[in-house]
């Protein structure tokens, strides 16, 4: 039983029919262990020569796997023999459970045991287990590699063989035949990506578009790419855009008349005008928003003939047409509306001016002199105040909202009452001065009469 007569190849590959002759001798190996005894021992040293033979043999067989591996062929050298080669070969080696007690017995006979080599079987193990080893996508790379040998058999794509090159390369790295074979790969790939491209694009096919795009994003392009392909996926970029965008577009433009008619029948006078304005202005910019950036869109996507075309086909530019005509009018209801909300604002401001002039009158404690002090202060203030109502009112051309119109009410009321207060103090004060001239005055023809008399008297 020698490897030099049933094998095949070169490097000697050991065959099927010797895997089934080793797969018989492993049997009658067993079963002479199963015995047990002296009749096991006695079939077991019948058996020795063709066992040590058989090791040997399969010593030589690893060695070709290993030298393969180290190649960076690992595939090549794990799959180089026939199928069952390294389940059989793990069959004949001795080391197992209880194989000290033989090995006593045939060193006490004087005869030598098969020695599997363990460096080499060790080798083609851990080459079998790398090939386990999965991506994220759950892919071992036994798998990956299985999937490029029917890539490369068929004739696929050169795209999917890169894919699926770079996946093995991120799994295997250690190995450099991977790199060695992206290299000139990835070249003839780059040179084929712009026809794909533009053949894609005449087609309207989007996506085959993303597809190579996420390819072109994704791929190490270490001699770089065609400059055409960057263009058309710069151009392509702006065509998704627009043509993802137009739907949005022509949503919002549709709720449009909705927030002019509700912006219409709102008094904007009434607290909830300010409401209503804002979610109109707040649709109105995202329209505005969304119609310049389809347009942009649209420019980068006619830069170039192939994309031009598809835009011209997509009647896209011809539909934002119609979707300006169409809210054109409520665009301007929600333009002039804005100059209300700066007036409402005016008029929020006044009322809580109001409100803190009110709230501080001096209607009540001090002596008169502040009294008449501040309160002059004060209805200085609420003059002003009050201009800036009638100013407002003239500027809008329409009679004070109700809430402000309350507010100035309620502040010329109060304005009487500090006007009142302050002429109570000044009538008192006069009243005070005449009284104060009254009595100086009796004092005067008092004394004025004390000295008549004396004199007539003395």
């Amino acid at each position: 039983m020698t490897l030099s007569d049933p094998v095949l190849g070169s490097p000697p590959a050991v065959s099927d029919d010797m895997v089934e002759a080793w797969r018989i001798f492993a049997d009658g190996i067993d079963d002479a262990l199963a015995m047990g005894g002296e009749p096991g021992l006695e079939l077991l040293l019948a058996l020795m020569p063709d066992w040590r033979e058989a090791v040997a043999d399969i010593n030589a067989a690893r060695m070709t796997c290993v030298n393969l591996i180290q190649a960076g062929r690992r595939d090549e050298g794990l799959g180089w023999h026939a199928a069952g080669f390294h389940e059989v070969a793990e069959r004949l080696t001795p080391e197992r459970p209880g194989w000290e007690d033989w090995e006593r017995a045939f060193e006490e006979r004087g005869v030598a045991t098969p020695r599997i080599d363990r460096g080499l079987q060790e080798a083609v193990a851990a080459a079998g287990s790398d090939l386990q080893r999965r991506d994220p996508a759950g892919r071992s790379l036994a798998e990956l590699v299985d999937a490029l040998r029917k890539n490369v058999l068929s004739q696929g794509s050169l795209g999917e063989r890169l894919t699926i090159l770079e996946a093995i390369r991120r799994l295997d790295a250690a190995s450099p035949a991977w790199t060695e074979m992206i290299a000139p790969i990835r070249r003839r790939r780059a040179e084929e990506i712009a026809g794909e491209l533009r053949a894609a694009i005449a087609r309207e096919d989007r996506y085959t578009v993303e597809r190579l795009r996420r390819e072109v994003e994704t791929t190490e392009w270490i001699e770089g790419l065609p400059p055409a392909v960057p263009d058309l996926l710069a151009a392509m970029a702006g065509l998704s855009g627009a043509l993802d965008m137009r739907r949005q577009l022509e949503s919002t433009a549709a709720a449009l008349p909705r927030c002019s008619a509700a912006l219409r029948s709102t008094d904007w006078r009434s607290p909830a005008y300010d409401k209503v304005l804002g979610e109109a202005m707040q649709l109105r910019e995202g329209f505005v928003g969304l119609r310049g950036q389809i347009e942009q869109f649209v420019r980068e996507a006619s830069r170039l003939a192939e994309t031009g075309a598809w835009v011209r086909r997509s009647g896209i530019i011809d539909a934002v047409r119609r979707v300006d005509a169409a809210v054109q009018d409520d665009l301007a209801v929600l333009d002039s509306q804005k100059k209300y909300s700066k007036i409402r604002a005016d008029y929020v401001d006044l009322e809580d001016k109001i409100g803190q002039l009110v709230a501080k009158a001096p209607l009540h404690g001090g002596t008169w002199e502040e009294i008449k002090s501040r309160g002059r202060r004060w209805l200085e203030t609420a003059g002003k105040a009050l201009s800036r109502a009638s100013q407002l009112q003239t500027r809008s051309r329409m009679e004070l909202a109700p809430s402000t119109a309350a507010a100035v009410d309620h502040l010329q009321r109060i304005r009487g009452q500090v006007v009142a207060r302050i002429e109570r103090v000044e009538g008192w004060e006069r009243r005070v001065v005449t009284g104060l001239l009254a009595l100086v005055g009796g004092v005067a023809v008092v004394l004025i009469g004390s000295l008549i008399l004396f004199a007539v008297f003395r």
